[in-house]
Parts: C-alpha cells; sequence; structure tokens
C-alpha cells in the first residue's frame, strides 16, 4: 500500500487548537506528491504556505501578504507577489459542469469584482 501526502492544509485544519476567537498562524515546508498531467505518475515538489485559522479580519489579510512579500524578498529582490491569480479560478472553472459561456461570465464578474448577486443571469 502507498500513501502520498497530497496537501497539508488538511492535516494542519485537523490538528489545529486554533479558533474564531482566538487565531493561529500555521507555517510549513513539506514534501507533498502531484499527479503529473501527462502521464499520471507521482511526482514529489516541496509546498510552503501559511495557515491562518480564525477570524480572517483586514489586519489578518495584511499580517499574511505583509509575511508572504518578506519572505519572497528574502529570497530574491526580483520576486513576484501575485494575489488572486486568475489562473487558479480558470483551473477550478475547467473542472466545473458549467459551459464555456457561464465560465465566461464568471471570470468577467471576478474581473471587475462585482458580487455574486449582481452575476445573477448565470
Amino acid at each position: 500500500m502507498l500513501a502520498l501526502k497530497p496537501d497539508v492544509t488538511l492535516s494542519i485544519v485537523k490538528h489545529t487548537k486554533g479558533s474564531y476567537d482566538c487565531p493561529e498562524r500555521v507555517y510549513y515546508n513539506e514534501n507533498v506528491y502531484r499527479a503529473r498531467k501527462d502521464d499520471g505518475e507521482y511526482k514529489e515538489i516541496m509546498q510552503v504556505g501559511l495557515e491562518y485559522i480564525g477570524e480572517v479580519d483586514d489586519y489578518a489579510v495584511s499580517e499574511v501578504v505583509l509575511l508572504a512579500k518578506k519572505s519572497l524578498d528574502s529570497i530574491s529582490s526580483r520576486s513576484v507577489l501575485n494575489l488572486s491569480h486568475m489562473g487558479f479560478v480558470q483551473g477550478l472553472l475547467e473542472e466545473t459542469a458549467l459551459s464555456p459561456s457561464q465560465q465566461e461570465k464568471i471570470l468577467v464578474c471576478i474581473g471587475e469584482k462585482k458580487r455574486p448577486w449582481h452575476c445573477a443571469d448565470l
């Protein structure tokens, strides 16, 4: 039997003591395994991340973004921090049963930063 770690986040959430009223910040640097798209073989990759467990307010978001910026700057002064990358959203949409026109409407709404109830014609 072979058990591979696909992600670290679920393990952190299951074992954290953080709560809505008592936030906890957890960072990790772990090896995880992903299936390659081309041949389905598993590949070991390094995953680095931070989980903020608790009430997420503007301060918490600012704290996480600042930490990410400082971390990247320590690696390279030419690093780029890209928030809310649309490639991630596009990948999620591709896995849905939505039509291409529905997917496009969702991307337009997200790009225009519209609230979900303003996109009711999907």
